[in-house]
């Protein structure tokens, strides 16, 4: 059986490492349960497991007229004495 997010091992330590709020209701923790065993794909539980991708382009639409405050704005951290 190959390695991957769908292998169980891999699947069971995602589930055990998941924590949910003690404000979830029994219905809500089960619903959120099955929701992180449908999408367990979408975890990771070490940063190497997670891919480059190649296909995703972040542009900032910035105009070329835009000006940008350069005053530094910044409290002192105490009351004067």
């Amino acid at each position: 059986m190959p390695l991957g997010p769908l292998y169980p091992p891999q699947v069971e330590m995602i589930m055990n490492t998941v924590r949910y709020g003690p404000q979830l209701t029994d219905d809500q923790c089960t619903i959120a349960c099955s929701l992180v065993v449908e999408f367990v794909d979408a975890f990771a539980l070490l940063t190497r497991e997670v891919k480059q991708v190649d296909f995703v382009k972040f542009r900032l639409s910035i105009p070329l007229d835009a000006v940008f405050s350069k005053k530094i704005h910044q409290r002192p951290l105490t009351q004067p004495q």
